[in-house]
């Protein structure tokens, strides 16, 4: 693996933490609802990867009949999770809301993985795996008891 994509991966994960405090803090000081900050938020973000789109020169393609109805779902699991993000985070603390977010996403993982779900390649469960997970579940219980 590089490092390039390895540092990439950990700056968005510590994206998740920050995200959800500045998006907190937007609800709290102007928003006032966690719904219309989140949606500013996917704005500014759809804004900017428009704006990069341009600058890279990205040409749209043409819409196909390769396409089926759940790869257009993406946009609904990112405002849910960005929702999630800015309604849970002065609630439960940073620690905890990442906790969460990151057992939620390995636990997804592996389960894509497994069965090959959303085009991922099919990589087996293990016991390596499942202590890893048993793990995590543990730094959840520590986190929250802290």
């Amino acid at each position: 693996m590089n490092i390039i994509a390895i540092l990439m991966g950990v700056l968005a994960g510590a994206c998740i933490g920050i995200q959800g405090g500045i998006n907190s803090q937007l609800t709290k000081h102007w928003a006032k609802n966690s719904v219309l900050a989140s949606a500013i938020s996917f704005l500014i973000g759809a804004l900017i990867l428009w704006l990069l789109s341009f600058i890279l020169q990205v040409s749209i393609p043409e819409i196909t009949d390769k396409l089926s109805w759940w790869h257009w779902t993406g946009g609904i699991l990112g405002a849910y999770f960005v929702y999630s993000l800015v309604y849970l985070s002065p609630i439960l603390g940073a620690s905890m809301v990442v906790a969460l977010i990151l057992s939620g996403q390995i636990l997804a993982a592996v389960v894509l993985d497994h069965f090959g779900l959303a085009g991922y390649p099919v990589r087996s469960i293990t016991e390596v795996r499942l202590i890893g997970i048993a793990l995590l579940g543990v730094g959840v219980l520590i986190i929250r008891k802290s």
